[in-house]
Parts: structure tokens; sequence; C-alpha cells
């Protein structure tokens, strides 16, 4: 099984990349690519699966906004 797969599976529902997160991170693609091949502490899953979260909002108000329109 795959390490970090509350992260995974929150991208993979949110329709986000892993360079869209590590973008909204402010961290490099690689770096991101780096943490999740291990298993990484429950504070840190939980602070990336919040950023994903927050993302995939913003992303519904802006569709929204667009629609509005």
């Amino acid at each position: 099984m795959k390490t970090n797969m509350r992260i995974r599976c929150a991208l993979k529902n949110n329709g986000l990349k892993q360079w869209e997160l590590a973008e909204m991170l402010d961290i490099s693609e690689g770096a991101l690519c780096r943490k999740l091949r291990k298993e990484l502490p429950e504070d840190e899953q939980e602070h990336f699966v919040s950023a994903i979260e927050h993302c995939a909002e913003k992303r519904a108000e802006m569709g929204t906004e667009g629609e509005a329109k």
C-alpha cells in the first residue's frame, strides 16, 4: 500500500495534482514527492489535507463566480 493515502485520496477527490499542492505549500514538486515517499506525521498530513480542501473551496468559488457573470 502506498504511503500517505489520506493526502493522495484528498488530491484525487478534489481533482488536484501534486504540483498544485506543492505550489500552494511553496515547495518544489520534487520536494513534495520526496515527502510523500515515507509516512508523514499526522499533524503534517492534516496540514496538507487542509491546504487541499482550501484550494478546492477556492476553485469552487471561482467556478460559481464565473457562472454568475
